[in-house]
This record gives C-alpha cells, sequence and structure tokens, in this order.
C-alpha cells in the first residue's frame, strides 16, 4: 500500500474516532449552526448530519478517479488543519470541554498527517514536474529537446546544401 493511501485512511480513521470523543464532548454546542437548538435536537442533527459527511469523505477520498481522488484527498488534509485550527480558537470557550491529552491528539492527529499528506503531495508534484522537464526539456535555456533536435537538423542540413551548391 502507498504511504499517500495510508496517511489518507489514518487522516480518516482519527477525525471519525475524534468525532466519536465529540459526543461525548457536545460538540454541537460548538458549531453556530447548532448551538442555538436543544440539547437533543443538537445531539440529533450532530449525528445526522455526519453520516453524509462521513459517506463523502470515504467516497471522494478512495473515488476511482484519480483526478478527483486527488482533488479530495487535498482538500481533506486541508480542512483536517482548519479543523484543528478552529478547535484551538475555540479552546477557551466556556462550552468546550476538551481538554484532556486524548482529545487533543484525535484533534491534532488529522491535521498533522494533513501537513504530512500535503508535504508529500507537493514532493512528488515537483518530483513529477522535474522528471517531465528531463524527458521534455533541453537543460540549455529551457527549449524543448524535439525543438534543439530540429534546429540541430535544420543547421546540418544547411550545411549540406551549401556544400552541394560550392560543388
Amino acid at each position: 500500500m502507498k504511504a499517500p493511501n495510508i496517511i489518507t485512511q489514518l487522516m480518516l480513521a482519527v477525525l471519525f474516532t475524534h468525532e466519536l470523543d465529540a459526543m461525548a464532548h457536545s460538540e454541537w454546542r460548538l458549531l453556530y449552526v447548532l448551538r442555538s437548538l436543544a440539547d437533543e435536537q443538537g445531539l440529533w442533527w450532530f449525528v445526522a448530519i455526519h453520516i453524509p459527511l462521513f459517506w463523502a469523505l470515504v467516497a471522494l477520498t478512495h473515488h476511482a478517479n484519480d483526478t478527483l481522488q486527488r482533488a479530495s484527498r487535498i482538500s481533506f488534509a486541508v480542512f483536517c488543519i482548519v479543523h484543528a485550527l478552529l478547535h484551538w480558537r475555540l479552546a477557551n470557550d466556556p462550552v468546550s470541554t476538551f481538554t484532556s491529552p486524548l482529545s487533543w491528539s484525535l484533534i491534532l492527529g488529522p491535521a498533522a498527517l494533513g501537513v504530512m499528506f500535503l508535504g508529500m503531495e507537493a514532493s512528488a508534484t515537483k518530483a513529477k514536474r522535474r522528471w517531465s522537464n528531463s524527458r521534455g526539456q533541453s537543460h540549455r535555456h529551457g527549449q524543448s529537446r524535439v525543438r534543439v533536435l530540429h534546429r540541430e537538423r535544420a543547421a546540418v542540413r544547411l550545411r549540406h546544401q551549401a556544400a552541394q551548391v560550392k560543388s
């Protein structure tokens, strides 16, 4: 199994586990849309909203279309980072009860994995660019090798024609 797949699956697993912990901490009280609801309603909507969210995350981050899968994984990694920043910003809110090392590990874990994923993705993109440039670019002046070959052949033809005209 490739590292990006493992990291994506770990991000999903740790974030989903955070959501279990979030139930114990009544996280819906921190969410702007759900905080105004009574606890019973907030709990119901919090759980209900996570069904399509979890399905979409799993489906899109493991989609058969490579472009959609890659975009989804990058978006998910960014979301995990933003999610941790939001928790950090709301840490002093009196309603927030995420204070244990376990809770913070489950909040920061996906963010750390997201940073790792984005770093690997950037490195892989840079390596692909470098590889494609080395296959299609001349080291001199950034011209494509095909163009350089055409110019060299044209110069050889011109010299050959000039030599025929002289003789």
